[in-house]
């Protein structure tokens, strides 16, 4: 009789210990690497690029809202104590959109000082 926990399957008996887990393999059959690869460097840059979009959206947002904001605190001649409140968390979204933005910028001359000012682009097909 069989027990609950016997391993029948198409490798049984190939040598595979039962309760015992298999090594990873990939769709080929060859042995996945235990380490990560590291990504390309079309990957890479394609990564740090997208890092700008946030800080760049965020910045325009921020300053339009603070704009909004501002306007009519100048019009109420700087009386409506809960708009200050509002203003300075724009402030203070906008120059942290600032601090992203150029540590986005920072990381992306370094990665061409590191790899060449080209590392990493891709070239329309059919173009040399």
């Amino acid at each position: 009789m069989l027990s609950p926990t016997s391993d029948i399957g198409p490798d049984s008996g190939r040598g595979q210990r039962q309760g015992l887990p298999r090594e990873p393999t990939s769709a080929i059959g060859k042995d996945v690497p235990d380490q990560p690869q590291t990504p390309s460097l079309i990957q890479r840059r394609m990564t740090l690029s997208r890092g700008l979009a946030y800080p760049i959206a965020a910045i325009a947002v921020s300053a339009l809202n603070l704009m909004f904001q501002i306007l009519p605190l100048v019009e109420s001649g700087g009386t409506a104590g809960w708009r200050w409140i509002v203003v300075v968390l724009w402030a203070v979204l906008l120059t942290a959109s600032i601090v992203m933005l150029v540590r986005a910028r920072g990381a992306i001359v370094a990665f061409k000082r590191e790899h060449g000012r080209d590392a990493g682009r891709q070239k329309p097909v059919g173009h040399p």
